[in-house]
């Protein structure tokens, strides 16, 4: 396209645009919704229209996505794909669908790699669409990357030459799977299509929607298939169409028609700050798509109804997209296309950069139809690098036009992102050329089609296919099923080699094909190529041709009148009807039944034959079973299943027959009808125990009995049994044994009786368990606990005594043994502990001592212990006396309590703090000292320890520890932690828990009030200035020094003083010689005083220096003769004029 050409289809959009102020958001928002459906619909959804396929049999399953080649070029999985990439068949694998075997090709036929000698673009990426193809990663089919382009989404609108489509030609692309919601359906014409929101679009026309495949986000590193669809409207001119690019996204909607709702295989959404839709990063560089393509439709100016951007990923523009750059001008040089209906294909385009120089700059294509794409997207991009105005770039494109593709020219919309010169993101608007798709070679025809494939079975499919081209040699012929649903053998795709075919000749080819259960009876499509060396020895191919393949019916049974006669612990037979349901003879049918979740029924034997069964055929089956001894009665569900030949003699599995059956009680068949015994505590008895049989005649009975409690045991044993080899109904047996009572007195033990035999049906059967109970004797004991003390505190030890008396013979080489019976008190280490006695003759009383340990988790409560006596009677035999069951008492903890907690304590002095310490029991305590314990570096206790002496249970003491605080130390609370030493009753030394408590340390204030007494000097005298100094310290001072300090006019001629003592609060005067000068002012001037002093516990601190105003007076007397010069000049003048007179009278 020239530029005039060019710009005279930008002035129409433009214009166009203005008609679409309400159908942004509108059609943005259809494409969303269409794509919401989670599936993948085919490219081949026009052919589908045409041939009746069914559109949801488009997805290719797991096992095709295991097959398809990556998008580097590697080798496929297996052998059959690798022959389809080599003969350009092995498709792409897209997810989207709901099953997660599903992974689906959207190109009918078309390479995964999109060719076969893989051609790649200027950067040397490879041209299949996959986003990580792009960017040069091998990624599998399965991912979902390769997946996020619209791999084979159905096309709408079919373009044609005259701009104008029929609305017979609206096509429907269903998601995925039947049964998946949210998919929107194609409408014939004059119908409204749901998917579409465009407020703006007329009435009358058919809105075509299309819907997508699973929605994945779309990032900027993501390339062909990710990048956003714009639309494309139907040109009216040439057979060619061009799109009305939008920065909003939209595309302008003529008058009286209604939008094709956007198709693509993957929705997804643009993150904020990349432009609408994703692309490559190659070579370092973020591709961006063309702006403002949001999947909206555009409209032609005959109203035709746009095709819309189908098969490719549709992405809506993110917030952060980029706008039309002003100065981004690029112009479509030439565009050469070699394409075919059905047929991989390329297209070369040239583009001049006609405005600014741009960097990192890529180029980004959207086809404006779903039966044109590039692989199986319907956008793609290549990354340019640097681009400066004037230059011109040729790309080539790898393409793929569907086999139901028309004989027309399809638009496809190019732009350009880059980087302008001020390193800020650009954007061109989209230029539209036209791709010409011609038509297939008519070389391969399907003549006929023949197949037994049941739903969820194995079955043949028989194809003739015609050669209509030329002579083929080593002909090849490639099969590949375009749904999920349908398999070769696990695999989408099945070869088979012909050899030599001529033209005109007919082979017919045989496979085997399975459906999955989740088929239906629709029609679905495959496709045959076949790939051969003509004449001249170069490979070729004939095809694609595709035929439609229609399951079967799924064969059914059924299940009637099932029941059993079935109880707890016991087996049964459940019987009923098995019918063939159709629609096929089932042939050496077998009945098998699965265990429950629970396996409360549990099958006897692995099957049940049912034979042949012809359709509507029944036969009747019995079963056995057993039931688990721990079911509960009631209902229980049951699966059943039918295994089976089909008349290919293939062997097939029904689905699941569920039926319920009763389990009923358990109805003994035993009963303990009495028990007897004559043991004693301690003692050596025996035990009988009469039986009925209530039930059947049984044989080979083997009787167990159980002690549940060890109170009472079959010798030393818990255990025993007896056998019974004929058991008749109604007939009692009598079952003794030799049993010994550990336990005590008048306390019944619980023992149980069980039994394991033969039934009258020769199967193995069991009865029971039937309780009863043991009850012990009192027995004489020789021995008796006469008394028993403990002084075990809980967290400590002490000792339990136990006194005991011999009331039976002389016992010799005698010993106590006593045992706890729970973890709490220990006696030591362990829980039993033995004293020797000796002798101890008949009526003597013994006193044994243990030493025990309570635990500080010990609550004060009784604790049980056994004691019991060992010994020799007089004839030198062993013999035992209890176990008697003793209680001990563990006393309280012992507890302290601190309290009247007083401080002195003051920062730059020494304080005392007091406090009360109370014993609060239980026992009295011997040697108490009151430890201190201080953590704080600002305290500097005196002393740490104050002993207490003695204090009985509820007494107190009073305890004063002296603490210097430093001069460096904050005011405020202190914590101090008082701990007590003590020796308890047992003399053994202990130490209480820690007692915290909290003092305040009160602010520093002036060690001395130092004020003046007498402290007026005249001026040019001397004199003596008095000061008052009051000790302010809360401890006695000593050897007091005052030192005095003074400043012109001040002079001092006596600057020390001493002061022997002063208690707290007392005051003492000391006086300084103080002058001033004659030239001195009236007024006050300081006299500095500091002091040296000893405390208690510090000798030489210093004092800080403390001001003191001396006043400087006007000496008294005044007047001229007031003055001392005056005065004495005064003398010699008197002394002058006396000498004088006397001189004049001689």
């Amino acid at each position: 396209m020239n530029r005039s050409v060019l710009a005279v289809v930008l002035v129409g959009l433009v214009v166009m645009q203005g008609t679409v102020g309400g159908v942004l958001v509108g059609e943005s928002n259809t494409a969303a919704n269409a794509n919401d459906t989670g599936n993948d619909s085919s490219a081949l959804s026009e052919l589908s229209n045409a041939t009746g396929f069914a559109t949801d049999a488009l997805d290719v399953s797991a096992s095709n996505a295991g097959n398809s080649s990556t998008e580097t070029g590697s080798s496929t999985d297996t052998a059959e794909s690798a022959e389809s990439a080599e003969s350009n068949d092995s498709t792409e694998a897209s997810s989207g669908s709901d099953d997660a075997s599903d992974s689906t090709s959207a190109t009918g036929g078309t390479s995964a790699a999109e060719t076969s000698d893989g051609t790649t673009d200027e950067t040397g990426s490879d041209d299949s669409t996959s986003s990580e193809a792009e960017s040069g990663e091998s990624e599998d089919a399965e991912s979902s990357s390769e997946a996020e382009s619209g791999d084979g989404e159905d096309a709408t609108t079919a373009v044609t030459t005259d701009g104008d489509a029929s609305a017979s030609e609206s096509a429907s692309a269903e998601s995925g799977e039947e049964g998946d919601t949210g998919s929107a359906e194609g409408t014939s014409a004059g119908s409204s299509s749901t998917a579409s929101a465009a407020d703006g679009a007329g009435s009358g026309a058919a809105s075509t929607s299309a819907s997508a495949g699973s929605a994945s986000p779309t990032s900027s590193a993501e390339s062909e298939g990710a990048a956003s669809q714009s639309a494309a409207s139907q040109g009216a001119a040439g057979g060619s169409s061009s799109a009305a690019p939008t920065t909003s996204g939209a595309a302008g909607a003529s008058s009286g028609a209604a939008p094709a709702a956007a198709a693509g295989g993957s929705s997804q959404s643009a993150p904020s700050g990349a432009s609408a839709g994703g692309a490559p990063q190659s070579a370092g560089a973020a591709a961006q798509s063309p702006a403002g393509s949001a999947g909206a439709q555009g409209q032609s100016a005959q109203g035709a109804p746009g095709a819309s951007a189908a098969g490719g990923s549709q992405a809506a523009a993110g917030s952060g997209a980029s706008a039309v750059s002003p100065d981004a001008e690029f112009d479509i040089v030439s565009v050469d296309s070699d394409v075919a209906t059905g047929e991989p294909g390329t297209v070369s385009v040239t583009i001049e950069n006609t405005g600014e120089d741009a960097t990192d700059a890529v180029v980004n294509f959207q086809s404006g139809s779903g039966d044109l794409l590039f692989g199986q997207s319907a956008s793609t991009s290549r990354y340019i690098g640097d681009w400066e105005e004037g230059e011109s770039r040729t790309v080539d494109l790898s393409v793929q036009a569907a086999p139901g593709a028309d004989s027309a020219d399809y638009p496809v919309e190019a732009s350009v992102s880059y980087e302008d010169d001020d390193g800020e993101a650009a954007q061109s608007a989209s230029s539209t050329f036209g791709v010409t798709v011609d038509e297939a070679s008519d070389d391969l025809s399907v003549t006929s089609v023949d197949s037994d494939v049941p739903v969820g079975g194995t079955g043949n499919v028989s194809v003739t296919l015609e050669n209509t081209g030329e002579d083929a040699t080593d002909a090849v012929v490639n099969l590949q099923t375009l749904s999920g649903d349908l398999l070769f053998d696990r695999s989408a795709n099945a070869t088979r080699y012909v050899g030599d075919w001529d033209a005109g000749e007919s082979r017919t080819i045989e496979v085997t094909m399975q459906a999955t259960p989740s088929a239906d009876t629709d029609t679905y499509p495959v496709q045959a190529s076949v790939s051969y060396d003509d004449s001249d020895g170069e490979a070729a191919q004939l095809g694609p041709a595709t035929f439609g393949v229609t399951p079967e019916s799924q064969q059914e049974f059924s299940l009637d009148d099932v029941s059993g006669d079935l109880e707890v612990g016991s087996s049964g037979t459940v019987t009923g009807t098995v019918t063939n349901d159709g629609p096929k003879d089932a042939t050496d049918a077998v009945l098998t039944v699965s265990p429950n979740s629970t396996s409360d029924v549990i099958p006897r034997q692995s099957q049940y034959v049912l034979g042949d069964l012809d359709v509507d055929e029944s036969t009747s089956f019995d079963l056995p079973v057993l039931v688990n001894d721990t079911t509960e009665p009631g209902e229980r569900q049951v699966q059943y299943y039918v295994q089976y030949y089909d008349s290919d003699g293939d062997p097939l599995r029904s689905e699941a027959l569920t039926a319920t059956v009763d389990i009923d009680e358990q109805e003994d068949d035993f009963e303990v009808v009495s028990t007897s015994s004559d043991v004693e505590t301690g003692e050596e008895g025996s035990l009988t125990v009469v039986m009925n049989n209530t039930g059947e005649n049984v044989t080979d009975a083997t009787v167990s009995f159980q002690s549940l409690s060890g109170g009472v045991l079959f010798g030393e044993s818990a255990n025993a049994s007896q056998f019974v080899e004929d058991w008749d109904t109604g007939e009692e047996r009598s079952f003794e044994f030799d049993v010994t009572a550990t336990g005590s007195a008048d306390t019944t033990y619980p023992m149980q009786a069980s039994l394991q035999y033969t039934d009258s049906e020769d199967d193995g059967a069991q009865a029971g368990p039937f309780a009863f109970g043991v009850t012990p004797g009192e027995s004489e004991d020789d021995f008796e606990v006469v008394s028993t003390d403990s002084n075990v505190q809980v967290g400590d030890e002490g000792p339990i005594t136990l006194t005991l008396q011999n009331n039976g013979e002389n016992a010799t080489e005698t010993t106590v043994s006593l045992q706890s019976l729970t973890g709490d008190i220990t006696l030591g280490q362990t829980a039993n502990a033995t004293a020797f006695v000796g002798e101890w003759p008949t009526g003597a009383q013994r006193t044994v001592s243990f030493n025990a340990t309570a635990t500080n988790t010990t609550d004060v409560r009784d604790y049980p212990f056994q004691a019991s006596v060992s010994y020799n009677d007089p004839d030198g035999d062993q013999a035992s006396g209890g176990p008697f069951t003793v209680g001990v008492t563990p006393e309280p903890e012992q507890n302290f309590n601190l309290s009247n907690v007083e401080s002195t304590l003051r920062v730059g002095s020494e304080g005392n703090v007091t406090a009360q310490v109370t014993n609060q029991g239980p026992q009295a305590i011997d040697n108490a000292v009151v430890q201190l314990e201080s953590q704080s570096e600002s305290l500097s206790p005196q002393e740490t320890e104050a002993a207490v002496g003695s204090l009985a249970p509820g007494e107190s003491a009073n305890v004063s520890f002296p603490i210097e605080v430093p001069d460096s130390a904050e005011s405020g609370a202190r914590q101090l932690s008082f701990v007590v030493e003590y020796d308890n009753e047992n003399g053994d030394t202990r130490r209480s828990g820690s007692l915290d408590t909290q003092v305040d340390v009160a602010g520093q204030r002036d060690s001395f009030i130092v004020e003046r007494a007498n402290a007026s000097v005249g001026i040019g005298s001397s004199e003596a200035v008095t000061l008052n100094v009051t000790n302010n310290r809360d401890t006695v001072v000593t050897n007091l020094n005052a030192k005095a300090y003074a400043d012109t006019p001040l002079s001092l001629s006596n600057d020390e003083a001493y002061i022997a003592r002063l208690a707290p609060g007392e005051s003492e005067q000391i006086s300084f010689g103080v002058s001033v000068t004659g030239s001195a002012s009236e007024g006050q001037y300081p006299l500095s005083v500091d002091f040296q002093y000893d405390t208690p516990s510090d000798a030489g601190q210093l004092s800080q220096e403390y001001n003191v105003p001396v006043e400087a007076t006007e000496s008294s007397g005044g007047g001229l003769l007031s003055s001392a010069p005056v005065m004495i000049g005064l003398a010699a003048l008197l002394v002058v004029l006396g000498i004088g007179v006397v001189w004049s009278r001689r």
